[in-house]
């Protein structure tokens, strides 16, 4: 009974070692990586554009594969900046799918913003985010101009209730992570998500260059508490099934001495 004891703890840490040590919970759900884009592109000087204040404009991507629900909606906006020069001045963000991040780049005197929005192409998400413990937005690397940044994220349920909550980035240079926990969201159905929209609103002084990797959801871990590393735990594997191993041994050495 001892014996099938040790054999079976070892055997389920030998698992651990080869899965890496304790799970870290389901995969994060892609909600935008930006390594494809056609009308959403980012050409310098063009596209996705905004050339005179106080206007803006939208462009949409379908069938996008690495896009929840398919769909990204791009809005770029310019807002009634004192100096902005028509033909000179502008705002121009798209992704950049060679490198898959987002690019926000303005001239010196035009203040803008940008909003991505996924809902399926207007037909709505209708997707569960409820495994997961929030949402984030991973390295925002932005210059000194554009720093602060507000980043207001959105969430609609199917039942039209809706939560917006933000967050400001003070620092220039790169900011691993923004993270945005569901706890802040009451009263939005995880399970049933219709939309989700990222609004980025850098610094009002304009030349602002900034860049977002991926968004993506996330789960906190289970227990911060330090895991055992790979190797101690083959360390502890090999100790275990030596001991498991030691007690038939010592009765095959006895047999062979005739005692």
């Amino acid at each position: 009974m001892r014996q099938t004891r040790w054999r079976g703890l070892a055997a389920t840490l030998l698992l651990l070692t080869v899965n890496g040590g304790v799970a870290a919970g389901a995969p994060p759900i892609v909600i935008d990586d930006f390594t494809s884009a056609v009308n959403t592109i980012f050409i310098t000087d063009t596209n996705v554009g905004v050339f005179v204040p106080g206007t803006s404009t939208t462009a949409t991507d379908m069938g996008l594969a690495d896009v929840i629900g398919g769909s990204r909606e791009l809005t770029v906006s310019a807002e009634n900046t004192p100096g902005f020069i028509v033909g000179l001045d502008n705002v121009i963000v798209g992704a950049v799918p060679l490198v898959g991040f987002l690019d926000y780049s303005s001239t010196a005197a035009a203040d803008g913003n940008a909003v991505l929005r996924y809902d399926g192409g207007g037909a709505g998400l209708n997707v569960s985010l409820a495994p997961a413990t929030g949402i984030r937005l991973v390295t925002l690397d932005a210059d000194l101009a554009a720093v602060p940044i507000q980043v207001t994220l959105t969430l609609v349920d199917q039942a039209a209730h809706s939560v917006s909550v933000s967050r400001t980035v003070f620092l220039a240079g790169i900011t691993s992570q923004i993270d945005f926990p569901f706890a802040d969201f009451p009263g939005v159905d995880l399970g049933a998500v219709f939309s989700i929209e990222v609004a980025i609103d850098p610094n009002t002084s304009g030349a602002a260059d900034l860049r977002l990797d991926r968004i993506e959801t996330y789960i906190a871990a289970l227990n911060p508490a330090p895991l055992l590393s790979r190797r101690m735990l083959m360390v502890l594997v090999a100790a275990l099934l030596l001991c498991g191993l030691r007690r038939p041994l010592i009765g095959v050495a006895h047999k062979l001495a005739g005692t």
